[in-house]
């Protein structure tokens, strides 16, 4: 049950629905011809968790829903992408540009031993950890502002800051260092935004 009403016709070669009107629910409705280089947008009026899309480009707004929860995550095979919805929960297998990402939820971006960089900005209005983001080497191109968490607190799991660009992000907090992202504990026990590194300091 999909409606096609409005379609973006600049994206090549796709094949099945582009924009949603109903609920989005299943695995791969829509597959790209070439996904290594054609976009894809999705809207719906609720966007389910057990989502798998491959796209150079990824637009997604969720009107009613979340994307992902533990432990079934929304999973991305994705360069880029811009996200809204009441709750963000993705994984991605290869180097990720979060252009945006907009939340009244948690927002939990786990990019592996892949590389992560903040496009403009990524907003959660949680309260507790309200943005997590996992990556070897982080980049941030927002600037100051690239994070965003007022009623919570960010955490960035990277492997080291040497081959960061924090971009004039500040956490106000000490780092951690020798701490590596544990999936079964995707936390930290010390309060404040923080960036978190599984490698050791230079001296």
């Amino acid at each position: 049950f999909f409606s096609s009403r409005r379609r973006h016709t600049r994206f090549r070669n796709v094949t099945g629905v582009q924009t949603c009107a109903l609920p989005i629910f299943g695995k791969s409705l829509i597959t790209l011809s070439n996904p290594a280089s054609d976009d894809l947008t999705l809207e719906g009026n609720v966007i389910n968790h057990s989502q798998s899309y491959a796209a150079n480009s990824l637009n997604v707004k969720s009107a009613g829903g979340g994307l992902g929860d533990a432990p079934t995550p929304f999973s991305l095979s994705a360069n880029k992408v811009s996200l809204e919805a009441t709750q963000i929960h993705v994984v991605n297998d290869r180097p990720l540009t979060i252009d945006t990402a907009t939340s009244k939820g948690t927002v939990f971006i786990n990019n592996g031993a892949n590389d992560v960089t903040i496009g403009q900005a990524v907003q959660s209005m949680a309260s507790g950890d309200a943005i997590r983001i996992v990556g070897r080497i982080f980049v941030n191109n927002g600037g100051s502002s690239g994070l965003s968490a007022p009623n919570g607190r960010w955490i960035i799991w990277s492997a080291t800051p040497y081959l960061n660009a924090f971009g004039g992000l500040q956490s106000g907090n000490d780092a951690l260092w020798n701490t590596a992202f544990d999936a079964q504990n995707p936390t930290i026990g010390v309060s404040g935004n923080r960036f978190v590194f599984s490698g050791t300091p230079i001296f």
